[in-house]
């Protein structure tokens, strides 16, 4: 995803404040990651944080599997905020 934005790794650390390495080691799944980084790349890469998780298969050029994903974290995300105020 960075490479097709055409941006190096030490230009995505540095707008997203974060270290090369850091950079490095998420996308070799080697680094977990906080929702402030998960904003802050989402932000730089121009793209819905969901598609930080699509890999290989999953990206979809058409948009129709990725709609319906964003359709199921939204409904995910509205049942926990609901648990979260009972």
């Amino acid at each position: 995803m960075r490479e097709s934005k055409r941006l190096t790794q030490r230009q995505l650390a540095s707008t997203c404040r974060m270290s090369t390495s850091e950079i490095s080691r998420i996308e070799r799944g080697k680094a977990g990651l906080t929702g402030a980084m998960i904003q802050r790349l989402s932000k730089a890469l121009e793209v819905p944080y969901y598609r930080l998780f699509l890999t290989g298969d999953e990206l979809d050029p058409d948009g129709e599997r990725s709609l319906m994903l964003e359709r199921t974290l939204l409904r995910i995300r509205d049942l926990v905020l609901d648990c979260s105020m009972i």
